[in-house]
Formats: C-alpha cells, structure tokens, sequence
C-alpha cells in the first residue's frame, strides 16, 4: 500500500532460522531474490523437501561453528549454496564467529546485500 514500495518486485532477508523463511519465500512469484545469513540446511530440507533452491545470496562467519547443538554454519551455508541454481552467491566472512542479524554489523555485509538484491531487481 506504500507508494514506494513495488509489490511484484519483493526481496526477503532472514537470519538464522529466518534465513530458512527468506529463502522458503522464493516460491512466490513476487519475490526476486532472498538473502539468508547464517541459515541451518536442515531447516530448509526438514520443512520444504521438495524445494528448489534459486536465487540466494548466503552469509556466513568463517568461525560460526556451535558444539550444542552441533552446527557448522559455514558448511551448511556451502552445501546450501552447491544446490542453489543461478543465480547464486556466497560469502564466508572471514575471521568471525557472529551469527545472524550481528553480522549486519561486519564491515562490508550491508553494501554486498543492497549490491546483491539492486542487481537481482535488474534483471
């Protein structure tokens, strides 16, 4: 209802388990593109077996590794990626161990999401 916003050109971004909903939401035919920090794989498989994955940029820390529950994030993130169809991006962002939204604040990560979802709007 905002004159702003173009309903039938939607981009979702989600962290954590939300990242598992942003890129459930490339099923509907508004949305573009969707960006998923720190997504667990077995989330996305659990919930939507059947899906495709397209159209995802993933965000990682290099060190966002949990021993309870046992979760490597930057492994999940490359198997999620190496099922993608293009378009597809990855980002491992080195040195960190954040997770989530607190990689929003990692030098850089906001650029590359406005870079990837402005580009995504384009084609």
């Amino acid at each position: 209802a905002q004159p702003r916003v173009d309903g039938t050109k939607l981009a979702l971004v989600g962290a954590s388990l939300g990242g598992i909903m942003a890129i459930a939401g490339n099923g509907f035919e508004e949305v573009h593109t969707s960006v998923a920090l720190s997504a667990p794989r077995t989330g996305i498989h659990q919930l939507f077996p059947d899906m495709t994955l397209k159209n995802v940029f993933y965000i990682v820390g290099e060190n966002d590794i949990h021993e309870n529950p046992n979760m490597n994030f930057p492994a999940e993130a490359e198997h999620m990626y190496n099922q993608t169809d293009e378009p597809r991006k990855l980002t491992i962002v080195p040195g960190t161990s954040r997770h989530g939204t607190d990689l929003l604040e990692m030098a850089g990560v906001n650029e590359a999401i406005r870079e990837w979802i402005n580009g995504s709007f384009d084609e």
